[in-house]
């Protein structure tokens, strides 16, 4: 290949070497945008959410920091970094909140009828796990639920809770080659 050419070729390799990294920031920018504008329409749903299930006087809210993604705990005046404040279960409660109030928002456009949840009680204590099963039991009145637990105690508040018709299968007798059997309630 001539020396011009290949110097024509690398031009036009590098011009859209340039135009790709513009699109690139374009369209981070607009995620960014977005994820500002989610984050600042559910805010105070994410809030109730957390206030039901943390049930803390010192730091009772949270909210998200939208030019960090941080998480922060807010009480008394105060806002602090959450990881740097509140225990296990409080995060996984503030994890929680943040994942129901994207997912049950009626501001955000998405189609999605239903909720895939595994071990939502993880590392909750037994007095989080009845509060997780009645806010639970308020998303059914948007959304279909499918939760998966190993946690009896969980389950046995969710069945409490729960005001619309459901059904519950156990996989119990799980053996290598057959896997486990399902008993429905």
């Amino acid at each position: 290949m001539p020396k011009k050419q290949f110097e024509s070729e690398r031009d036009k390799l590098s011009s859209l070497c340039d135009s790709v990294v513009t699109i690139g920031e374009a369209i981070e920018d607009v995620l960014r945008i977005s994820a500002k504008e989610k984050i600042e329409s559910t805010k105070n749903l994410i809030s109730n959410i957390y206030r039901q299930l943390a049930v803390r006087t010192d730091y009772p809210d949270i909210k998200i920091d939208s030019d960090k993604y941080e998480v922060m705990a807010v009480g008394k005046g105060e806002t602090e970094i959450a990881l740097r404040i509140l225990n296990k279960g409080d995060i996984n409660c503030a994890a929680l909140s943040i994942f129901l109030g994207l997912a049950t928002s009626n501001n955000l456009t998405h189609n999605i009828s239903f909720m895939v949840l595994d071990d939502p009680s993880q590392n909750l204590d037994p007095e989080h796990k009845e509060r997780l099963a009645g806010v639970l039991n308020d998303v059914l009145k948007n959304k279909q639920l499918i939760i998966a637990t190993s946690e009896d105690d969980f389950a046995t508040h969710f069945n409490n809770n729960l005001t619309k018709p459901k059904k519950v299968y156990r996989l119990e007798g799980w053996t290598e080659d057959a896997g486990p059997s399902i008993r429905v309630e």
